[in-house]
């Protein structure tokens, strides 16, 4: 049988992840394929977020955070910290740390109609952008600590698990009350 990693390699980007889709919760036996097909996937999305990150550059782009930050052996070694602490870090988002690093597209560029600072964004285009927003380690780290934060002075917090704020949404990047995409990082139970 082919492996996930030699069929993504080929070209079956798609194909691979809808049949990661399908089996829920990973099987050990396929940890590490599917950790390589994350792996290479964010190969992918960072050669892309830098091309991008370029163009809008070039386009004059002013973004209120730091556009691009690039992964450090400091990121990579708090991850790995991190992964210990939480009990798990999902393998596609661990990719992206350590692959991708940090991105934040939003910010004012008159070519693209985009304004975040500058102006309503409403009356710039008659649809929000959704530019791409991608968190650090630094931003998983602070998370993590609010979330122990908040479980010390009320416990049942705890009970719902570790939800990671990962990106704000279209109208928080519209500079507009909004909120976060989330993802669940509460660590599968042991069986």
């Amino acid at each position: 049988m082919t492996s996930f990693t030699q069929r993504y390699i080929s070209g079956d980007h798609d194909g691979v992840w809808a049949d990661l889709r399908r089996l829920g919760s990973v099987p050990d036996a396929l940890d590490e394929d599917c950790r390589a097909v994350a792996f290479a996937t964010m190969q992918r999305v960072a050669r892309h977020v830098d091309r991008l990150a370029e163009q809008l550059t070039d386009l004059g782009l002013v973004p209120v955070m730091p556009i691009r930050e690039p992964v450090t052996a400091e990121d990579l070694k708090d991850l790995d910290l991190l992964r210990a602490e939480i009990g798990s870090v999902p393998p596609a988002l661990d990719a992206c740390f350590r692959q991708v690093g940090g991105a934040w597209f939003a910010g004012d560029c008159p070519a693209l109609s985009e304004c975040y600072s500058a102006g309503s964004q409403y009356s710039a285009a008659p649809i929000l952008p959704d530019p791409l927003v991608l968190p650090t380690v630094q931003h998983l780290r602070e998370s993590w600590g609010d979330y122990q934060d908040a479980v010390e002075d009320d416990p049942e917090v705890g009970e719902d698990g570790f939800f990671f704020d990962f990106a704000p949404d279209e109208l928080h990047k519209a500079n507009i009350s909004g909120a976060t995409h989330e993802i669940d990082v509460t660590p599968p139970p042991h069986e």
